[in-house]
């Protein structure tokens, strides 16, 4: 999602094409933040052209956004979280659409099936039922 200031140009438009949206003005988080430097161009970054704050907070991050104006790329599951004034400026992100996959990584001689599908099962407790792959809403995870 993007979190847009009602300052900024592209404030306006409901969806937001990520291969359109101006790089001059998008605040962004450390290096590893990025969902994917190949395919989003606010990514890569030129610090003679954007500003970079480089932090973990999604908070301060938005604090930026509504002092100085732009837009920041911040989480879906960070949404319902922000004030409902707030919320007013979010927008969705499409053409694609950024995404995180979670994944386990688990050495080939791991035998503790069970205690992988609790894990699992604890995740898809805490995210919404419409961000889990349809794959995994359906089975459990065999080795």
């Amino acid at each position: 999602m993007a979190y847009v200031s009602p300052d900024s140009l592209i404030y306006h438009s409901q969806d937001l094409q990520t291969d359109q949206l101006p790089l001059e003005s998008v605040w962004v988080l450390r290096e590893g933040y990025c969902p994917n430097r190949d395919i989003y161009p606010f990514c890569n970054h030129d610090a003679d052209r954007q500003a970079v704050y480089e932090a973990g907070s999604v908070e301060t991050l938005i604090k930026i956004v509504d002092e100085n104006g732009g837009y920041a790329i911040i989480p879906e599951l960070h949404v319902p979280l922000l004030r409902k004034c707030q919320q007013a400026n979010v927008r969705v992100l499409t053409n694609p659409e950024p995404m995180r996959e979670i994944a386990f990584v688990i050495h080939r001689n791991f035998v503790r099936e069970r205690l992988l599908n609790i894990f699992a099962d604890a995740i898809k407790t805490i995210i919404p039922i419409e961000m889990v792959n349809n794959r995994l809403k359906k089975f459990p995870i065999t080795l």
